[in-house]
C-alpha cells in the first residue's frame, strides 16, 4: 500500500487551517496550543490535514474517524484502535512529504538553503568516508550528495526508531550506496530531487529480492485531487 505525497500548502485553498482543525483530536488540540511559532502550527496543521485526507482516500474511513498520536506519529488507528496504516511525517519550510504504508516507513524532505554551511555540517557529523566522496565531487553535485546523504539517515531514524545522532557517523551514505550495519541490512532507500531544491528520501523495511529500483511518488498542489505531477525516487544499492 506504499503511498509517497509531497505538496506546499502555500499552494492550498483558503480554509485549509480550519479544516485541520475540526479533524484534530483533543490531544492534537493540546499540543497544537503548545506551538508558538506561527510556521511550525501551519506545518503541524498542514501534516495532520494532508495524513488523514490521505488515509480516507486509501483506506476508506472518515477523516475525523482516524486518530493520531499527538507528537511524531507513525502509526494512526480508528476509534476502535484498530491499526489502519503506518506513516511518516516531513517538513521543510512550506514544503510536507507523507508516507504511508502497511509496515514501518521514514520519509524526510529537505531544501539546501543559499546560507547553510552544509561543508561544515558534513565535516562535523559524516563519516569520514563519506566526506572522501564528497570531496571528489564538483560543488553542487556535492551539495546534492551531502542532500541525499542526510534525508537518507533521517528516513532511517524514522523507519528504524534509531538514534540520528548514532547514524550520522555510523551507517554511512555515498556516491549511491548505503553501507549501513548489518542491524539495518534489511531497510532499503529510496532518494531523489524535486523543483525548487527539494530533496527527498524514503526508506522501508523490505526482502532483497522485492526492493524495486525506483518508487513513485505524486506531487499535489491541493492536499485532495489528483497529483500535479509524479516523481520517482531512485533506489540506492546496498553494501556490507
Amino acid at each position: 500500500m506504499l503511498r509517497l505525497v509531497c505538496t506546499s500548502f502555500d499552494t492550498w485553498h483558503d480554509g485549509w487551517r480550519d479544516q485541520s482543525m475540526a479533524w484534530l483530536s483533543a490531544d492534537e488540540r493540546g499540543r497544537l496550543t503548545r506551538i508558538r511559532a506561527p510556521r511550525r502550527a501551519d506545518q503541524f496543521l498542514a501534516g495532520r490535514l494532508l495524513v488523514r485526507q490521505l488515509i480516507a482516500e486509501y483506506c476508506g474511513r472518515a477523516p475525523v474517524e482516524i486518530h493520531l498520536p499527538a507528537t511524531a506519529p507513525k502509526v494512526a488507528t480508528d476509534i476502535s484502535g484498530a491499526l489502519l496504516c503506518h506513516l511518516s511525517i516531513s517538513h521543510t519550510d512550506v514544503y510536507l512529504a507523507v508516507a504511508l504504508d502497511s509496515d514501518p516507513v521514514g520519509v524526510d524532505c529537505e531544501q539546501l538553503k543559499e546560507r547553510c554551511n552544509w561543508r561544515a555540517i558534513a565535516e562535523q557529523y559524516f563519516a569520514p568516508f563519506e566526506m572522501a566522496c564528497l570531496r571528489t565531487m564538483a560543488p553542487a553535485k556535492a551539495a546534492c550528495e551531502f542532500m541525499r546523504i542526510w534525508t537518507a539517515k533521517e528516513a532511517l531514524s524514522k523507519c528504524a526508531g534509531a538514534d540520528l545522532a548514532r547514524l550520522l557517523k555510523g551507517a554511512p551514505v555515498a556516491c549511491g550506496e548505503t553501507h549501513w550495519p548489518r542491524e539495518f541490512a534489511r531497510y532499503r532507500c529510496w532518494s531523489g530531487d524535486l523543483p525548487d531544491g527539494l530533496h527527498v528520501s524514503l526508506v522501508r523495511e523490505v526482502a532483497p529480492e522485492m526492493a524495486p529500483a525506483q518508487l513513485q511518488g505524486e506531487f499535489r498542489t491541493q492536499p485532495v485531487g489528483v497529483a500535479t505531477v509524479r516523481f520517482e525516487l531512485q533506489a540506492l544499492n546496498p553494501r556490507d
